[in-house]
């Protein structure tokens, strides 16, 4: 575990990155890709559950980017001891698991985000950059196969735990292939809104703009329809 002094960018404090991770080689590469940037900075590093604990108590870190397959020991344990902290530091998981099931446990466990380990390298800095104002984000990857989660009830976990009532409304229109005019029209707003709404959609689900929205709306479709079938 490496302690670091709080790092001051011409009097503007940096984001402080804890990075949790059984692999040297792994945390050697994510700390250059954070110290690179100027608004960031690792402030320490772990390489277990309990490494990753105590170095939170000892840093209060802005950001923890967590392994969960620690070797020895799991980084929900981690997500349980923060949970119980008075001073949280917003928690980014790194995964090799692609899996929606995965990412909404860890969001249930108190992270903010779910990124691949093998994501490119600005996906990882978003999260980061999110995490510390407190924004949820998921690779672009994990919403694909989230637009395809369905439970045995129909229901998307992962839009229930991110979106607002409002959200999901235009969310659902979209599904229906109603544009922003008839969603509007439906919901008792403006186009104008409708459109504020598609893009905090885009934010939180980690989608690069309405264009992507438009085909994770098409992916929920198909996904209603096959459970639909399914069930007959």
């Amino acid at each position: 575990m490496r302690k670091e002094a709080k790092d001051m960018d011409q009097g503007t404090t940096k984001t402080r990155v804890l990075i949790v991770d059984d692999h040297e080689v792994v945390r050697v590469g994510i700390r250059l890709l954070i110290d690179a940037r100027a608004d960031l900075t690792v402030c320490g590093e772990a390489a277990s559950a309990a490494e990753a604990i105590s170095a939170i108590g000892q840093l209060h870190p802005d950001v923890v980017l967590l392994d969960l397959d620690l070797g020895t020991s799991h980084g929900r344990e981690v997500l349980r001891a923060v949970a119980e902290m008075s001073e949280r530091p917003n928690v980014v998981v790194l995964s090799m698991a692609d899996e929606a099931v995965h990412a909404l446990q860890s969001l249930r466990g108190g992270a903010v985000g779910y990124v691949m380990k093998d994501t490119p390298p600005e996906q990882i800095i978003e999260a980061v950059r999110r995490a510390a104002q407190g924004q949820t984000y998921f690779s672009p990857s994990i919403t694909a196969v989230a637009a395809r989660h369905v439970t045995k009830t129909g229901r998307r976990d992962i839009q229930a735990d991110l979106l607002s009532a409002r959200e999901r409304e235009v969310l659902d229109g979209m599904t229906r292939g109603l544009d922003f005019e008839a969603i509007g029209g439906e919901m008792g707003i403006s186009p104008r809104t409708v459109d504020i709404h598609a893009r905090n959609i885009c934010r939180k689900l980690g989608l690069g703009g309405l264009m992507q929205l438009r085909h994770y709306a098409l992916a929920e479709a198909q996904a209603g329809c096959s459970a639909a079938r399914g069930s007959r």
